[in-house]
């Protein structure tokens, strides 16, 4: 979309072989982010790329375990930030992850989820207030799916039970 007007497809340059779930954000400088998974050497990494003024600048590389990052998604908060999260391995267990583009930089990786066990497909939705946005994600802690939530403005807030039935709750 520019000026108002829908433009035909837009090929991420340097892109091939085993890429995943592609997220797109605006930030706070008008640039067109576009964030996605894919496998180099034997393992998936996420990676993010701006566009903007009908260019492609350089290819940023978000994460670096020797473990799989997969499921990223992104919202962008009300001054624009950009808060991208994923499910990343570290060490036998998954668990839930976030950066944030803030202030034109690329913010150093958070962990969300602290539990022990595996934790999985997470969603960022942004709040009103400015720096605010809550991220869900499903856990198997309890030898099965719940949902969990928490809040991040700067800092994380408490890791809250959005669901605690015996039932399968995922995909939040």
């Amino acid at each position: 979309l520019r000026d108002n007007q829908w433009r035909g497809p837009v090929e991420v340059p340097e892109t091939s072989g085993d890429l995943w779930w592609p997220q797109v954000g605006v930030d706070a400088r008008g640039r067109t982010w576009v964030v996605w998974s894919q496998q180099v050497d034997g393992n998936f990494d996420l990676y993010a790329r701006p566009f903007h003024n009908d260019r492609w600048g350089a290819t940023v590389r978000l994460t670096d375990s020797p473990l799989p990052d997969i499921n990223p998604a992104m919202a962008q908060d009300s001054e624009g930030s950009l808060y991208v999260v994923w499910q990343g391995w570290r060490g036998q267990k998954s668990g839930i992850h976030l950066r944030s583009l803030r202030n034109g930089g690329w913010q150093p990786e958070v962990r969300v989820s602290e539990s022990a066990s595996n934790d999985w497909f997470p969603q960022v939705s942004a709040c009103k207030q400015p720096g605010s946005i809550w991220i869900t994600w499903d856990s198997y802690r309890n030898d099965n799916y719940d949902v969990y939530a928490r809040g991040y403005n700067g800092r994380l807030g408490e890791e809250l039970a959005v669901t605690s039935s015996p039932l399968y709750e995922a995909d939040a």
